[in-house]
């Protein structure tokens, strides 16, 4: 891919360190490297995976796992342990599980958090939506507009 400070901007949001120009040094998130024609090519982070399980979040890889849903911070503090910031879905269900005594619900979600908005129609708003009966879907419509 050549070179564009867009495509730099979005591919170091999702854990890959991208340096402007050949020779620099590449930071802690990741490695790169420039070809002849300044093409620039980039390695997954080491630090681009969950908290618990230790899966990497980089689609390009065959076992890679989904980030969970952005949730309430009072569901959050009850999932994560100390020092966590990030757990995969399923890492999420199973503290869900463990901790809370029940599944994950559309009402545990943050409401107009555009992570649970992204990947339509795959989007964890929609997800959790499916599995939410149509009554108390309902209820939170207001809550998820803009």
């Amino acid at each position: 891919m050549p070179f564009d400070k867009r495509n730099a901007a979005m591919l170091k949001a999702v854990g890959f360190c991208i340096t402007d120009q050949p020779g620099d040094t590449p930071g802690d998130h990741g490695e790169t490297a420039s070809d002849y024609q300044g093409a620039m090519m980039a390695r997954p982070s080491t630090r681009n995976v969950c908290d618990r399980c230790r899966q990497s979040f980089d689609q390009r890889l065959r076992s890679h796992v989904r980030r969970g849903p952005m949730v309430h911070d009072h569901i959050w503090q009850q999932l994560a342990n100390c020092g966590e910031q990030v757990l995969c879905d399923g890492c999420m269900y199973a503290r869900a599980h463990e901790r809370l005594g029940r599944v994950l619900t559309l009402a545990d979600l943050q409401p107009r958090c555009l992570w649970n908005l992204v990947d339509s129609p795959n989007s964890w708003l929609e997800f959790f939506g499916r599995a939410t009966d149509e009554r108390a879907r309902g209820s939170f419509a207001p809550r998820w507009r803009r």
